[in-house]
């Protein structure tokens, strides 16, 4: 399948929010990308990864335990029906960062 990961440049300055996307997992060009309904995951918080979401709970590959290390295949991983885009946010979340205090999220208005 198809599988992509970056970053989207955000705000003031140098400031980026991590993604990971993966295609549906019959998907084999990005035209068949658009058969299929995307899911965003953004994980609560605000400020808990959403690779806790995709490695815990939904994503093709798995983490089982806190602290192991080994990753196996989630046969009910969401993207056996859906795309599936797991984004880290705010920014200094997870693989986000920011290279100024001033980016920052300081409050949540």
């Amino acid at each position: 399948g198809i599988v992509a990961s970056g970053y989207l440049t955000v705000g003031k300055g140098n400031s980026a929010l991590a993604f990971l996307f993966y295609g549906q997992k019959d998907v084999r060009s990005e035209s068949q990308l658009r058969n299929y309904p995307t899911v965003l995951w953004l994980n609560g918080g605000p400020g808990s990864s959403s690779q806790i979401g995709n490695l815990q709970e939904i994503g093709p590959l798995q983490l089982f335990k806190q602290f192991d290390t080994t990753i196996r295949n989630n046969n009910y991983t969401w993207a056996n029906k859906y795309n599936l885009l797991f984004i880290d946010q705010p920014v200094g979340t997870g693989l986000s960062y920011a290279e100024s205090d001033s980016a920052f999220v300081k409050s949540l208005d």
